[in-house]
């Protein structure tokens, strides 16, 4: 009999997780509070729930007599993970892992306990107390709500005239009203993925994350690998991932930490316990050969020493994601068709094109990730001709000529 696999979620990035399962012969299971999900077509059995619905997922879990839970790309689904695991007595990281893992205060504290680099913090429940912060530590900072993802509610303040609009943005966003206020480090950003096998963390891929300027904060606009770090920062990365991956009490998954390498090394953002969204799953497999929804799925069974005996694909030494967001309106000269992503496609190097709108669709206001409506996937001898072939596949795919690289 086959065995029964549930995703939780069905949007476009769990996709490829249920297509992948499928192949693999497994009978799969997904649930999504939107029944026009386009990844609810696809499975062998769609159910209406929400991702963070833990009593319904649990009682369709129940009904199916599922064999592993998993999800991908989608932190409200990680606890719900979590839950769904534990009721059934299926391999999946523990209700308090996903605590940790998501809730942005207690990771904190866990970072602390654990010796894990990491900015100064504090909870702020007003105004008042975020000022307080800032007259002991100075400006910047930054202020955001502890559960949330994908940069809601999130800002950089770099001087007393934008406290308050700070402090209610993120309020506003933050679901159970807890906001913290952080020090702002400076230095290049810095993306892990990383698979915890048995409590031991193993890198695969080290990328950095190029943001979007002032005044949007933290929307990554492309990933470029590989990362060019020192041999002494990459030592500190691997023992701050390591020392991360037991503060959250993670025996095995996939963890995404995100670094900023600062003026004392790295110090670590936050760490999720899933695979990433934003094509970071590309990333990884572009640069380690290894694809992580394999190992998740493999995981969620409760297979032992997965990347063992992991399919390895071919490795790139160059790849970029350069996304599209409001920042590209002014020379998006027309909506592309059919024929003309096709062309992108063809270009040198490109190994994926992405469009999300319609031809209707307006184009989202950047105050989030979710606001990023297309991808480009580059790759190259090198990162830099990554880097010019995902630029000269953008300003064809914007309307441009077509400059191949």
């Amino acid at each position: 009999m086959k065995q029964k696999l549930l995703i939780i979620g069905a949007g476009r990035e769990q996709v490829p997780a249920i297509e992948r399962a499928r192949a693999l012969g497994l009978t799969v299971l997904t649930t999504d509070i939107n029944p026009a999900a386009p990844g609810a077509a696809l499975a062998d059995h769609f159910y209406q729930a929400s991702t963070d619905d833990a009593p319904g997922n649990i009682n369709i879990a129940r009904r199916a007599g599922i064999n592993g839970v998993m999800t991908l790309s989608s932190e409200t689904a990680v606890p719900t993970v979590a839950a769904v695991a534990k009721d059934l007595a299926l391999p999946a990281l523990s209700p308090r892992s996903a605590m940790l893992a998501t809730d942005k205060l207690a990771m904190k504290d866990a970072f602390l306990r654990h010796g894990v680099p990491t900015s100064p913090y504090r909870r702020i429940r007003d105004i008042n107390e975020a000022h307080d912060f800032t007259v002991e530590h100075g400006f910047p900072v930054v202020i955001k709500p502890a559960v949330n993802s994908g940069q809601r509610g999130t800002s950089r303040v770099d001087d007393y005239t934008g406290l308050k609009s700070a402090v209610r943005k993120a309020f506003a966003h933050a679901p159970d009203q807890r906001v913290l206020i952080e020090v702002f480090v400076p230095g290049p950003e810095i993306n892990v993925t990383a698979v915890v096998e048995d409590t031991q963390s193993h890198l695969i891929s080290i990328s950095e994350r190029v943001t979007a300027a002032p005044p949007h904060f933290g929307i990554a606009v492309a990933h470029a690998a590989p990362a060019h770090l020192g041999t002494e920062d990459q030592a500190a990365l691997r023992t701050a991932v390591q020392r991360a991956t037991e503060a959250i009490e993670l025996r095995d998954g996939i963890v995404y930490p995100q670094f900023i390498i600062g003026p004392q090394g790295p110090c670590l953002l936050e760490i999720a316990a899933r695979i990433p969204g934003g094509f970071m799953r590309e990333v990884a497999l572009g640069v380690s050969g290894i694809d992580l929804i394999d190992v998740a799925i493999a995981q969620a069974l409760g297979e032992r020493e997965v990347l063992k005996r992991t399919t390895q694909h071919d490795i790139v030494d160059g790849l970029v994601v350069r996304f599209f967001t409001a920042l590209d309106a002014d020379r998006l000269k027309s909506r592309p068709d059919k024929q003309r992503l096709a062309a992108v496609a063809a270009m040198p190097g490109i190994q994926a094109v992405h469009w999300q709108l319609d031809r209707a669709d307006p184009i989202p206001t950047l105050a989030h990730s979710g606001a990023r409506f297309a991808a480009i996937i580059a790759t190259g001898e090198n990162r830099e001709q990554a880097w010019a072939r995902a630029e000269a596949a953008s300003n064809y795919l914007l309307g441009g000529s077509d400059s191949s690289a």
